[in-house]
């Protein structure tokens, strides 16, 4: 079995962070909608949410080299992971934040989000 893909350097991080980004908060509506359902229910979350997010993130994920979910996603984050530690990976970082927080039920503001991106640029 061939070694977790990960990214060649901080530039291919960016341009996967930014893509992931923009397709999450794409289906903002969808999934705050589940996260409002799910409330604190972790079993409802597990079931309904997590299958969500795999779906909505496994196009951009793939995109950027990763197998299908769930290891594709799994691998994905340990890849942005990996990449917050390289020099300049510092906003690598703040997109997993916010990527965390999100998934979470709080979404950033357009501002936030303008900012991120014009960090990832």
């Amino acid at each position: 079995m061939p070694p977790p893909k990960t990214f060649a350097d901080l530039e291919e991080a960016k341009t996967a962070m930014r893509k992931v980004l923009e397709v999450l908060f794409a289906n903002q509506a969808e999934l705050q909608a589940l996260i409002l359902e799910c409330g604190a229910d972790h079993q409802k979350k597990m079931a309904t949410l997590i299958p969500s997010l795999q779906k909505i993130l496994a196009v951009p994920m793939q995109e950027a080299g990763f197998p299908p979910p769930p290891m594709g996603i799994m691998q994905g984050v340990m890849a942005f992971t990996q990449a917050q530690a390289l020099p300049g990976g510092e906003c690598i970082k703040d997109g997993v934040d916010m990527l965390k927080a999100s998934m979470a039920g709080t979404f950033p503001t357009d501002a936030q989000l303008a900012e991120i991106n014009a960090k990832l640029a």
